[in-house]
């Protein structure tokens, strides 16, 4: 049965390279590392993830935070509009430019737009119920910059960080992740889960990510098996590797969406995507003493399986591959 939902002001953008929230981590459990491992021969021990408790941030902190914050960290939806104009118009969208800030042919964007809209929703089989505006700004310099930004207003507005040197493969990929994300919030308006946001975001926008990657999402998966460079699902659920300041975030960042979107590749795959909107429905988070206690998606009611049960069997079958 799902929770009464409470209806409190919460600001969250999720994005194809940061998540922000006005909420802090106060009490984190982790599966320890030494408790993974991929098992060829059996199903392993079921592991149950933990509920998890986030301390509201002080109102001190949130002031110090927008006062001292770097400027184009806490753009808003609103000043970002109001510094910028409308360039042009398609039947889903609008281009808007900032500072005559532009680097891309705004005639072709246009229609390259309209062209990741068909198949963004065609393959997450959707429709938008209103356009989209679309921003360009200037390439992030601080370290685990974003490629992009979604802000989930009335009217979705989504930010492109790109310049003439940036690839057109990467500003499509950008866009049709992003986009997947203005998708995503309409049809599975209960999925609060940041890793399983982040990976249908990058399953929707798959064939764009893989023809930036030159990789498709399982191989990729398979060669960071053979570097040593693959993270555990169960061990990132919270995707902290990809948003922490360091100087692998960025990396980290592209393996776990990689991984999250091959995943979710195998479940539709392997179990449907009836039961993946399921999984999406996850009840949302109720206030406790003035922090919010959150609960994990739930794998075994939805699959008989916990989520390192489910990894170590999409894993076992891309090895068989």
């Amino acid at each position: 049965m799902k929770r009464k939902q409470l209806i409190v002001p919460l600001f969250v953008v999720l994005t194809f390279g940061i998540s922000l929230e006005i909420f802090s981590l106060t009490v984190h459990e982790k599966m320890p590392a030494a408790q993974f491992s991929v098992s060829f021969s059996s199903t392993p021990t079921p592991y149950l993830i933990p509920q998890r408790t986030y301390a509201q941030t002080s109102t001190l902190q949130k002031i110090l935070q927008q006062v001292f914050a770097p400027r184009n960290s806490r753009d808003s939806y609103a000043e970002l509009l109001a510094t910028s104009h409308k360039e042009l118009t398609s039947e889903h969208f609008e281009l808007y430019v900032q500072e005559n800030y532009l680097p891309v042919d705004a005639a072709t964007w246009m229609v390259d737009a309209e062209q990741v809209y068909a198949e963004d929703s065609s393959r997450i089989n959707s429709a938008l119920t209103g356009k989209v505006i679309l921003l360009f700004s200037p390439v992030k310099t601080e370290k685990c910059a974003a490629r992009g930004t979604t802000y989930h207003e009335n009217l979705p507005l989504i930010l492109i960080y790109a310049d003439r040197d940036t690839s057109q493969k990467q500003i499509m990929a950008t866009l049709a992740h992003e986009l997947g994300h203005v998708l995503i919030a309409q049809k599975y308006p209960e999925l609060s889960s940041v890793a399983l946001n982040e990976g249908m975001a990058t399953w929707v926008a798959k064939d764009y990510w893989q023809s930036w990657k030159n990789e498709s999402l399982d191989d990729a998966v398979r060669r960071f098996l053979r570097e040593g460079s693959y993270l555990p699902l169960v061990q990132n659920l919270e995707m902290e590797k990809a948003y922490a300041q360091s100087e692998d975030c960025i990396q980290n960042r592209d393996i776990l969406l990689t991984e999250f979107a091959s995943f979710t590749d195998y479940l539709i795959r392997t179990y449907g995507m009836d039961k993946l909107a399921v999984l999406f429905d996850i009840p949302q988070p109720e206030f406790v003493n003035n922090s919010r206690v959150v609960d994990p998606p739930d794998f075994y009611g939805v699959y008989g399986l916990q989520l390192n049960q489910l990894e170590n069997a999409w894993l076992v079958e891309l090895s068989a591959q």
